[in-house]
C-alpha cells in the first residue's frame, strides 16, 4: 500500500469511528486571543513541555544512559540536572536497544534499588520492543498512541530513531512519514518526545537522510568533553533554550549534573531595566509579562530577550531609582 493510500484508509477508519462525522473545528480567533499558554520545563533550559527533541551522539558515548536518567528523574518529580523539585510525570519508554539486564546495572549504578522496589518509579513506564510496529506506518503511529494512553504519560523517549522505522535510514521519505503518522498525533496531543539517533560519518550531524530533524522543535548533540559530557544545541525553533549543557558524570553513584549559570543574550540588562521603569509587576511568569505589555499596547520585543530579562529581574534584587 502506497503513501496516500495509507492516508485515505487511515481517514476512512477515522471516520466511521466518528459514526460518519468529520472532525470540523477550525480555530476560533476571538478564543485564541485569550487564552493563556505558560512555559513549562521538563528540563530546565533544555526540553520544554510537549516539545520534540531530537537528540543524537556518536555510539558509546552516553545517549541512552542520558536519556534514561531523565526519565527517571521526570518520573521521581525533580530536575534531572539541578535535583530541584519539579511536577512528576507519566514517561513511556520504548527501547529497542537494551537488555533488561542492561536496564537493571544501571538503576542500580544510580542507586536506585530500593526506589525500584518500593514504587518511586512506577511513574516510569518502560517497554523492551515493545510489539507496536514500525512508526513510520499508520499503524505503528496509532499503536503508539494507545500505549501513551494507557501508561497516562505525556512523555515518550524513543531509543533509538533508526529501530522504530521500516524505511531506508537514508530516505527524507522515511522522516516525513515518521511526522505524519507518529510526530503529528504526538504534537496534537501535546505529548513531548525525546528520540535518540546515531551521529553520522559527518561530525555533528545525524545519521541519515538530511530531512530527518525537519519535523522537531530542538536538535541537539551529545559529545564527550574533557569535563564530561556537553549537550551543544544545533537547530531550535525556539528562542529560550541553552546553546549548550555541560554535564559532570558522578562519581560515586551514576549520575549527570548539569551547569545552570545562564548566559545573558545581548541587551538582557537593558531590557530588564526597561520592565521596571514601565512598572510591569515583578515576579510575573514569561507568558503573563507577555500578556501585561499587550494588554498596555507596550512591545513584547524578542522572545529570547523578554525571557532572560524576566529570569535577571527575579533573581536580582531591584533598589527602586539605581541601575540593577
Amino acid at each position: 500500500m502506497d503513501f496516500y493510500s495509507e492516508v485515505l484508509a487511515w481517514y476512512k477508519a477515522r471516520q466511521e469511528t466518528l459514526n460518519g462525522e468529520l472532525e470540523y473545528d477550525p480555530v476560533k480567533w476571538s478564543q485564541l486571543a485569550d487564552e493563556e499558554f505558560e512555559l513549562v520545563w521538563l528540563v530546565e533550559g533544555l526540553w520544554p513541555a510537549g516539545k520534540h527533541l531530537h537528540l543524537f551522539a556518536a555510539h558509546k558515548t552516553g545517549k541512552s544512559l542520558v536519556s534514561l536518567y531523565i526519565a527517571v528523574n521526570l518520573a521521581m518529580g525533580r530536575d534531572p540536572f539541578s535535583g530541584g523539585s519539579i511536577p512528576a510525570h507519566d514517561v513511556t519508554y520504548i527501547d529497542r536497544e537494551m537488555t533488561r539486564q542492561d536496564l537493571q546495572e544501571r538503576l542500580f549504578d544510580m542507586g536506585l534499588t530500593n526506589a525500584m522496589r518500593n514504587g518511586e518509579l512506577d511513574r516510569l513506564h518502560y517497554h523492551f520492543y515493545p510489539n507496536i510496529g514500525y512508526l513510520d506506518t499508520v499503524d505503528g503511529g496509532m499503536r503508539l498512541m494507545q500505549w501513551i494512553q494507557k501508561d497516562g504519560s505525556d512523555v515518550v523517549i524513543i531509543d533509538t530513531l533508526a529501530r522504530v522505522v521500516k524505511g531506508e535510514e537514508n530516505s527524507n521519505d522515511t522522516y516525513k512519514n515518521f511526522f505524519n503518522y507518529t510526530g503529528a498525533v504526538l504534537k496534537a496531543n501535546n505529548i513531548a518526545m525525546l528520540r535518540l539517533d546515531h551521529e553520522g560519518h559527518q561530525a555533528g550531524h545525524s545519521r541519515g537522510a538530511s530531512s530527518k530533524a525537519d519535523d522537531v522543535d530542538l536538535v541537539y548533540y551529545l559529545k564527550a568533553v574533557d569535563s564530561g559530557l556537553q549537550l551543544e544545541m544545533k537547530f531550535a525553533r525556539i528562542s529560550y533554550v541553552k546553546k549548550t549543557i555541560n554535564l559532570t558524570i558522578g562519581t560515586d553513584l551514576l549520575g549527570f549534573t548539569g551547569n545552570t549559570n545562564m548566559s545573558w543574550p545581548a541587551g538582557t540588562k537593558e531590557r530588564a531595566n526597561e520592565l521596571d521603569s514601565l512598572g510591569v509587576p515583578a515576579g510575573l511568569t514569561f507568558r503573563k509579562t507577555q500578556k501585561w505589555l499587550r494588554e498596555n499596547n507596550l512591545p513584547v520585543g524578542r522572545n529570547e530577550v523578554l525571557t532572560a530579562a524576566i529570569k535577571y529581574r527575579n533573581q536580582t534584587p531591584v533598589i527602586p531609582g539605581t541601575d540593577l
